[in-house]
């Protein structure tokens, strides 16, 4: 899709005809908009309700967009990692878990897959 059919399709969704009409809120809701036909490939229509889209940038380029669900949240790693302990997880990284595994599994974890020992799970990485 071009600049100028993108732009014309929010001029026909909004009703206006320069894109500089629109309010601070009716330009996030085009962005969802355009990125709903775009990307999901749904019909256009907007969510009712509230709603929010998760931008990535890189170098000063968008790369990705995503719209944010309303029981989704965005944290950072450190954020989520903190959640995780006080809910009593326990976090670590794949790099700190391989020996884990082989001592727990007594040497006989293989990458990807699952073992029983006793009542409990656990899964390699």
């Amino acid at each position: 899709m071009t600049f100028q059919e993108t732009y014309q399709l929010i001029h026909q969704r909004f009703g206006v005809s320069s894109i500089e009409q629109l309010t601070r809120a009716q330009v996030m809701d085009a962005i969802e908009y355009i990125h709903c036909l775009l990307v999901d490939g749904a019909t256009g229509k907007l969510p009712s309700g509230e709603s929010r889209i998760l931008i990535t940038f890189r170098n000063g380029e968008i790369i990705k967009t995503r719209a944010i669900g309303a029981d989704e949240h965005v944290a950072t790693l450190e954020a989520f990692i903190e959640l995780a302990r006080c809910a009593h997880y326990i976090v670590i990284h794949k790099d700190d878990a391989a020996p884990l595994m082989k001592a727990l599994t007594g040497g006989r974890s293989e990458e990807g897959k699952r073992h029983k020992m006793n009542n409990y799970s656990i899964c390699g990485f």
